[in-house]
């Protein structure tokens, strides 16, 4: 997660609010979990991470980098 946050963000996640990485690592596991069973040509973890990197570039602060 450190990586994608230093590539969207442009800064090391030590250095973000309280709490962010936390709230990434839940929306991780929520999307993984629901696409466990679902057909699809990516995994549940490769949509995760996807949903993650979405939510890294249209986060707020992407705009400032």
């Amino acid at each position: 997660f450190d990586v994608l946050h230093r590539t969207f963000l442009g800064y090391p996640v030590r250095l973000a609010p309280e709490g962010r990485a936390h709230e990434f690592f839940t929306l991780f596991t929520r999307v993984a979990a629901r696409h466990e069973k679902k057909k699809n040509p990516l995994t549940a973890d490769e949509t995760a991470w996807a949903a993650v990197c979405t939510a890294l570039v249209q986060h707020p602060e992407a705009e400032l980098y």
